[in-house]
């Protein structure tokens, strides 16, 4: 896989999994574990299918497989944000990145991170924590995102305009004028 096909995932998958005893935190909860953090959402230990359900995917996506995830885990709610990345580059934890002004956002997603960068990141959060934090599996991420659906997509098995509108969305984004 060479390194411009990484960093997209990479930002995808910028995720974050706090392993540890979520005694306290039944799943569903929500929670950050200081001010700057990213909010975390407890996951339940189970199981799924993983791959192509819907048999109209790619071949990397078979044969489709049955995944335990036999912990608990805390995935980030959402995407790493500027603002919380930007926590971690004021106390030189990482790098600063230079994006379009778009994507500079306090709360827009944080693009271009390098796996390098993500380690940074993740390195700095627990140090401040005192929790381990790494990034999702593979196969975590998809359970995550899954949910207990068996789908082609979390909401269904049709992508309506109302979902997303993925080419005029692209046209826009890569329109060089």
């Amino acid at each position: 896989m060479n390194r411009l096909t990484l960093i997209p995932h990479l930002v995808a998958a910028l995720l974050l999994a706090a392993c540890g005893n979520f005694d306290k935190n039944r799943p569903g909860s929500v929670f950050r574990d200081c001010p700057e953090c990213p909010e975390m959402v407890v996951i339940p230990e189970g199981d799924f299918r993983m791959g192509d359900l819907s048999g109209d995917g790619r071949y990397d996506e078979l044969p489709v497989h049955r995944v335990h995830i036999g912990y608990r885990l805390a995935v980030g709610r959402f995407e790493v944000t500027n603002e919380e990345w930007n926590a971690c580059v004021a106390v030189r934890g990482c790098l600063t990145y230079v994006a379009d002004d778009v994507f500079l956002r306090d709360n827009h997603p944080v693009v271009n991170v390098s796996w390098n960068n993500a380690q940074a990141y993740l390195r700095w959060l627990s140090a401040r924590t005192g929790k381990k934090y790494r990034l999702l599996s593979e196969s975590e991420w998809e359970y995550a995102a899954r949910g207990d659906t068996g789908t082609k997509y979390h909401f269904g098995d049709r992508l309506e305009d109302f979902h997303a509108n993925y080419k005029k969305l692209a046209l826009r984004r890569f329109m060089w004028n």
